[in-house]
């Protein structure tokens, strides 16, 4: 009788002992829980890690060149910002982050009703007006080097220059004097033609917008609709395009154009 004290005691501080355990489990997993929850369906269920966690190394960079901030080595083009993603992402990815970005940088301009009463309609009966619903997703394009058009002189430049070309060749270095009879004569406006390529003026103006390397163009299909004492037509009257030009951060162009898809 005297050694069963002893056993009892110990078996009383055991059970106390697995009770502040369970315990203690209990409360860890009641403030782990609501972090492990979406953890545990992400992976369950495969679905993507925030995009806190994605972002590519490139971020900071991209994002300079979408705003137009200028840093360390200058202002980064939507170009460089998209070969840099690339290597990480690559080019589909790169492509599909920077649309992404502009897309939710300028979503006020897109999926929205516009006036396009003034810029297609014209002067129209009081009450009545012409708007553009979207019909479509927006797609981004960003304009490559290939796509700007030559610059073209002014014709008094370009009947001088042809004039002139009797007497001048075109190398790779420039324009030089000819020298033999039978070159004068032959060649004489594919030769102007070249010297005119080669002499072309810079373009003050430059290339329109959406056509200069770097260039973000975001274009969405819209219907054109009539509405007429306040109710919108079901049907739409034609399909436009609604661009939005984005140039080193800021947005230089916000128009309709005549169009069915987008480019």
């Amino acid at each position: 009788m005297r050694s069963a004290r002893p056993e009892r005691g110990q078996a009383t501080v055991e059970v106390v002992g697995l009770w502040l355990i369970i315990a203690l489990v209990v409360a860890v997993l009641l403030l782990t829980l609501p972090r492990l929850g979406p953890w545990v369906a992400r992976v369950l269920g495969s679905e993507p890690a925030p995009t806190a966690q994605r972002q590519p190394a490139a971020a900071g960079l991209a994002e300079r060149a979408l705003t137009g901030r200028s840093g360390r080595g200058g202002t980064p083009t939507l170009l460089a910002a998209e070969r840099l993603l690339a290597l990480e992402l690559g080019a589909e990815g790169a492509h599909d982050y920077l649309a992404a970005r502009l897309l939710a940088r300028h979503d006020a301009r897109l999926g929205r009703a516009i006036d396009a009463t003034a810029v297609v309609g014209g002067a129209q009966a009081p009450g009545d007006q012409l708007i553009a619903t979207a019909a479509g997703r927006p797609t981004v394009r960003i304009a490559r080097p290939a796509d700007e058009p030559v610059p073209e002189p002014d014709a008094a430049t370009r009947r001088a220059v042809i004039a002139a070309s009797k007497d001048a060749g075109v190398t790779a270095l420039g324009a030089v004097p000819r020298t033999a009879p039978l070159s004068k004569l032959l060649g004489r406006i594919d030769t102007g033609q070249a010297v005119v390529g080669l002499l072309a003026p810079a373009d003050d103006v430059g290339p329109a917008p959406g056509r200069r390397a770097g260039d973000a163009v975001l274009c969405e299909p819209v219907d054109l609709r009539w509405t007429m004492g306040g109710q919108v037509h079901v049907r739409p009257l034609a399909r436009a395009l609604h661009l939005v030009v984005v140039r080193g951060g800021r947005v230089i162009d916000d128009r309709l154009v005549d169009g069915e898809r987008c480019p």
